[in-house]
């Protein structure tokens, strides 16, 4: 039996990851809304005021491909203290009168530092509340993710015009070592959690990363997970990204109307399905996703177009049936830096593709380009459904043996 919400809150560790995440999210969305401004005042360079924003999601596979092994190799309480207050001195420095290349050297280290907390804290999540609520307490953290970006963005979007930028950055960067604090609260002071006695560690560094990296790529079923988490949903945030040259001055409702289709669907597939039921609906959520967009190449009425971005967002829930499967076939001993490669990798392909739609809008037009992507996410849908379907649904779960800990 999955346990509610509030259940899982109760939960000391995984209430700090919680409250831990709610300061980062509402800190990082305010500080990209406000560095935007800075960089654009400063150049006026559309493409340097995108690459501000989609700096750290691109940065995040430097952390997954160098250093993401500590997420499963280190203390979790000192590691993740460490990196919430280099997070926030990054977070602070951006108050300085920096030259433009240092932002930039700071947003690609906040990613890296970013990519691997996350690691870590998928890590805790799954030896917080265990695998048969991992699902639900996904959803809540996606929920809770979203809800804090559209805060932050409106709490930004409030104060730009009376806070300036420096010490609006300096509030920002005591929030984020707030974090600490919860963190040194809420986590024990133990070596790491989760792993069965008899599982040697693995070591620390960068060959270490590489070695499980290329075990996951090299795992059918991890691989087919990943594939599947990674790109169609990577597609379709690409054709999100021409809301604005698409619908102009009505580009907001189909922003907003995205927002509340993730959210209600996280929200109904992580706490209200059974696993057995996501496994079952998985296929139609992906479908779901992209189907609705192969319409707009026509120039739809905006609250047409707005209702079926709502009902395309709907599918976004899909990851959490994936993730759960993705889960479910990963050594507790490297369920960290798996989770983390997953999430950096997803992070960064939303990036490439919407770099990739604007490209091609370019030369076909907003309209025809978000076709194209839903399309596009639809046919590798279908290329990888029968892998997918190959994949022997968390029969895998559990503990794993000494040597099979070791394999990479």
């Amino acid at each position: 039996m999955s346990a509610g919400y509030l259940s899982l809150l109760r939960e000391r560790q995984f209430g700090s990851l919680f409250a831990t995440q709610v300061t980062n999210v509402l800190a990082t969305s305010i500080s990209g809304l406000y560095l935007g401004t800075v960089v654009d005042a400063a150049t006026g360079s559309t493409f340097l005021t995108s690459f501000a924003m989609f700096a750290p999601s691109l940065a995040s596979l430097l952390g997954a491909a160098s250093l993401m092994s500590l997420a499963d190799t280190s203390s979790p309480r000192a590691l993740m203290t460490a990196l919430q207050l280099l997070s926030a001195i990054c977070m602070g420095a951006q108050a300085l009168p920096l030259p433009l290349w240092m932002r930039f050297v700071l947003l690609i280290f906040s990613g890296l530092l970013a990519a691997i907390s996350s690691g870590l804290q998928l890590g805790l999540v799954v030896t917080s509340v265990g695998r048969d609520n991992y699902a639900m307490a996904r959803s809540l953290l996606n929920l809770t993710n979203g809800a804090m970006q559209i805060c932050g963005f409106a709490f930004a979007g409030a104060l730009i015009q009376f806070v300036d930028p420096p010490p609006m950055f300096v509030a920002l960067g005591i929030l984020m070592a707030l974090g600490a604090c919860v963190v040194l609260w809420g986590i024990p002071p133990t070596p790491r959690p989760g792993i069965e006695p008899g599982i040697v560690r693995r070591s620390t560094g960068f060959a270490a990363t590489q070695a499980v990296n290329k075990w996951a790529l090299r795992h059918p079923n991890v691989r087919v997970l990943l594939l599947a988490l990674w790109v169609p949903n990577g597609i379709v945030v690409g054709a999100e990204s021409l809301f604005i040259p698409y619908a102009h001055d009505n580009a907001g409702y189909l922003l907003a109307a995205g927002a509340v289709g993730m959210l209600f669907g996280d929200l109904m597939v992580g706490r209200w399905m059974r696993s057995d039921t996501r496994s079952r609906i998985n296929l139609y959520q992906r479908v779901l996703l992209a189907a609705p967009y192969l319409i707009f190449f026509i120039e739809l009425p905006w609250m047409v177009a707005a209702l079926l971005v709502l009902l395309a967002s709907l599918g976004f829930s899909a990851s959490l049936g994936l993730q759960e499967r993705l889960v479910a076939h990963i050594p507790q001993d490297r369920i960290g830096q798996v989770q983390g490669l997953e999430s950096s990798g997803r992070l960064a392909a939303q990036g490439i593709f919407a770099l990739a739609a604007g490209g091609t809008a370019e030369l076909l037009g907003a309209g025809y380009t978000i076709t194209l992507f839903g399309a596009l996410s639809l046919l590798v849908t279908a290329s990888l459904m029968p892998r997918l379907a190959r994949v022997n649904t968390l029969q895998e779960a559990g503990p794993p043996t000494t040597r099979a800990a070791q394999e990479s």
